[in-house]
């Protein structure tokens, strides 16, 4: 369970230094990606789409247009623009499809992210395998299921996996944000 955690921890914290330096590097929003832009925005958007009362709507709109200066083509990404808790929404655990909708938010196409990672089929095979059985073993412990205990060799096999992927998307991250024209990633 702990490794489950902190291979969580370690994503969010990987997508929100992303975000930070794509703030502290003021990119032109044209330059941000959509992704990060609509998650950004999309819990005061279905908030406007709720209200029905003209006068509310109004007050609400500029509301939305302070919080929301990540849609406004021809400006730029400004430090503190982007509420990077929203980003985290809905990423409770770390399974390989949660992990794509993550580091969509960064620029990654999705289903591209563990291609981008890992160039060996076998390995991107390997890894997304293990990564999926250690969150499906952590479930099953946290839900006390009978038996559910890992095996030395899996715990093994489970270091080896995030160990690797934490590596390879550290540097996939920097690469996307080289690729942005951000500061340098450390």
């Amino acid at each position: 369970m702990l490794l489950c955690s902190h291979l969580e921890g370690f994503l969010e914290e990987l997508v929100l230094e992303a975000v930070d330096l794509m703030m502290a590097s003021r990119l032109p929003i044209g330059r941000v990606p959509t992704r990060l832009r609509q998650r950004h925005a999309e819990r005061d958007i279905r908030k406007l789409a709720d209200v029905r009362n003209p006068d509310t709507f109004s007050h609400e709109l500029v509301e939305f247009a302070k919080r929301n200066n990540v849609l406004l083509l021809g400006s730029r990404l400004l430090p503190g623009s982007v509420d990077v808790e929203r980003l985290r929404l809905g990423f409770a655990t770390p399974t390989t499809d949660n992990i794509r909708r993550l580091l969509g938010t960064v620029g990654f196409e999705p289903d591209r992210v563990f291609d981008v990672a890992f160039a060996s089929a076998r390995v991107r095979m390997r890894v997304v395998a293990s990564v999926d059985s250690l969150v499906a073993k952590r479930q099953d412990v946290a839900h006390g299921e009978f038996g559910a205990a890992p095996t030395k060799k899996d715990v093994l096999g489970y270091l080896a996996a995030v160990r690797m992927l934490g590596a390879r998307l550290d540097s996939a991250v920097g690469l996307q944000l080289a690729g942005m024209h951000c500061q340098a990633w450390t």
